[in-house]
């Protein structure tokens, strides 16, 4: 999380103002992280690193009552974000 958050300021300040909770998966032997931010602004984010150590995130992002209202959408968002595995790093 904090190599993604180092990007944005913002979300800085909200992982240590805020609240985060996060959610552990596994799809087709990949692991991902979800995690939810919560501290006025709402951030969703899904993280996972590739089978050639690749570091890949989803974010989405809205003001808190936005994201509540939109909630089960942005979750569909970020439900959708998979990798694939890859025999090279340049494929």
């Amino acid at each position: 999380l904090n190599a993604i958050a180092g990007a944005d300021a913002k979300l800085q300040d909200v992982i240590v103002t805020g609240s985060v909770s996060f959610k552990k998966s596994t799809t087709d032997g990949q692991d991902y992280v979800v995690y939810d931010i919560v501290g006025g602004q709402r951030y969703g984010i899904k993280i996972t690193v590739d089978n050639t150590g690749r570091l890949f995130a989803f974010l989405v992002t809205a003001p808190e009552r936005t994201y509540e209202m939109d909630k089960k959408k942005f979750d569909y968002m970020l439900g959708s974000f998979q990798t694939f595995n890859s025999v090279s790093q340049f494929v």
